[in-house]
Formats: structure tokens, C-alpha cells, sequence
């Protein structure tokens, strides 16, 4: 395969953008296409399937540590085998 590389993109919505007006395909995040809804088909591929390792950051003092908190354990319960305890 030969590609034909036409422009360098730093951003992920920008190459989004780019894809849904029909200037070639991409890999991204699948929250980068919560906006794109019918426009762009997303494959899934890696076996087992390639995960992103994310975090959840706060202020050390923060005065919302109880909610912040609350959504680390909802975040924990949907991880599964990945999730981090506190």
C-alpha cells in the first residue's frame, strides 16, 4: 500500500473533522466520536482489544474530594480487570 500524505494534524477532533468530509480514515479514541453519530463507521480491532490507560486527576485539597470520590467508584465498577482501587 502507498499512501499519499497530504497534511499533518495535531489535533484529534481536527483529524475527526477530516474524516467525516471524506479526507481518508483514521484511528481515535471511540470518545472522540460521540459528535460524529451516522457520519463515520468506527471497527473495533487488536485481539484482545487495545485499551487506553486513563486517570482520573484532582486538586490534593480539593473541596469536592467526596464527589470526585463517588465518580472514581462508579469509574472502578465499570473497569473491571483494569480499574484501580484508591
Amino acid at each position: 500500500m502507498v499512501t499519499n500524505v497530504i497534511a499533518e494534524i495535531d489535533t484529534i477532533t481536527a483529524v475527526v473533522a477530516c474524516v467525516v468530509h471524506g479526507l481518508g480514515a483514521s484511528i481515535a479514541p471511540w470518545s472522540a466520536l460521540k459528535e460524529t453519530a451516522g457520519e463515520v463507521v468506527a471497527v473495533p480491532f487488536g485481539e484482545p482489544q487495545i485499551h487506553r490507560q486513563i486517570g482520573l486527576i484532582e486538586r490534593r485539597a480539593s473541596p469536592r474530594a467526596a464527589v470526585i470520590d463517588r465518580l472514581h467508584q462508579h469509574l472502578f465498577s465499570f473497569s473491571g480487570e483494569y480499574g484501580m482501587a484508591r
